[in-house]
């Protein structure tokens, strides 16, 4: 990971990300769309694995629960 680079997570919205670049903190601000539900069921369906921090879910499972779930 680059030093450069910083991961704010989801519970940030455009203005928090505007406001930093607007500040000097940051040249540059990128947001993307959610993952929605369905594509993350699809996804689990084919037994594949989405890239880190692609997902954010709020508020946080204990993965005990998750994993009980999926078991």
């Amino acid at each position: 990971r680059a030093k450069e680079l910083t991961f704010v997570g989801g519970n940030r919205d455009a203005a928090y990300l505007k406001a930093e670049v607007d500040a000097g903190k940051h040249r540059l601000a990128v947001t993307l769309p959610p993952v929605t539900i369905d594509q993350f069921i699809a996804v689990c369906r084919q037994n594949r694995i989405m890239p880190p921090k692609s997902t954010w879910f709020q508020p946080k499972i204990r993965s005990g629960l998750v994993m009980a779930l999926l078991g």
